[in-house]
């Protein structure tokens, strides 16, 4: 077991939308019972034997693998339920963690199962090495270990058993692939799908859980990205020629999306970027 680490909190680290407060690996885990709960967030993640936690009520099993996330100031009891539970630990605080969490749907205390775990596993004993010597300049430098679990937890980590963010992106690979590679073409969700061997509400319904957009918002998004490479790069363009190399039939669609998207238009886009000569006209 190495000793745990406990970076030094000063109110300039508090001020950090992340932070660790805490950190301790290869952790043969003890009988744990907090009545009034844990003071910070904890992630707890089992890599030998098992455990179990009682949490407001509720037994969660963690196996080799899985992971318990603890939100502050819940009660809750942890114990071993084999003759050895290593686990790695890791504590962490922040005004932007209850945002974050809820933004990926962790909005409570939650057992989590790792499609990767050696990922995360990774980023708590980096987080542990960086903190061997206490400063606080460790503790400042140390918050990117903080946001990283938690974008660890977001893509690798899944609630009862359900695929991991990581995988379902995997999934719809053959549709990313094919936007990024057609994206000039006329793309519908009948074609996709039949590319998917899906129904398209199956395709649409499952694009719109794991990217958060529908199919045609991310195609829309795909095609402004490379109208803005191609306005650099093609700048002897007009903006005609490159909405039609994006997809767009229409000049004046494309301006306004386009501007709803970046803010700006397409000739104001390319001005930003360094190009002060008349523009070449729509």
């Amino acid at each position: 077991m190495r000793s745990p680490v406990f970076p030094i909190i000063t109110e300039q680290v508090r001020k950090l939308p992340f932070y660790v407060t805490g950190i301790g690996c290869f952790y043969d885990q003890e009988h744990m019972i907090r009545h009034i709960g844990h003071h910070d967030f904890l992630w707890i993640q089992s890599n030998r034997g098992k455990g179990k936690f009682i949490v407001e009520g509720t037994t969660y099993i963690v196996n080799e693998n899985q992971g318990m996330l603890l939100y502050p100031s819940v009660p809750h009891e942890y114990y071993r339920l084999t003759r050895q539970w290593e686990v790695d630990w890791i504590t962490f605080d922040g005004a932007q963690i209850r945002p974050f969490l809820r933004s990926i749907g962790l909005l409570k205390s939650s057992a989590l199962s790792l499609s990767h775990p050696e990922i995360v596993r990774s980023t708590i004993r980096q987080a542990l090495e960086a903190n061997q010597q206490s400063s606080a300049v460790n503790a400042i430098q140390s918050a990117v270990y903080a946001y990283q679990l938690l974008l660890d937890l977001s893509i690798y980590g899944s609630i009862n058993n359900e695929s991991s963010k990581m995988h379902q992106y995997n999934k719809l690979d053959p549709v990313f692939s094919y936007v990024n590679q057609n994206y000039s073409e006329d793309l519908t969700l009948q074609s996709l799908a039949e590319k998917m061997n899906l129904t398209p509400q199956h395709l649409s319904s499952i694009f719109k859980k794991t990217v958060g957009l529908s199919l045609f918002e991310y195609i829309t998004m795909i095609r402004i990205q490379k109208s803005k490479e191609l306005l650099l790069i093609e700048r002897n363009r007009q903006i005609k020629e490159i909405a039609d190399m994006v997809g767009f039939n229409s000049v004046s669609y494309f301006c306004s999306v386009f501007k709803k998207h970046v803010r700006m238009t397409p000739n104001e886009f390319r001005r930003l970027y360094g190009d002060t000569s008349p523009p070449p006209g729509a």
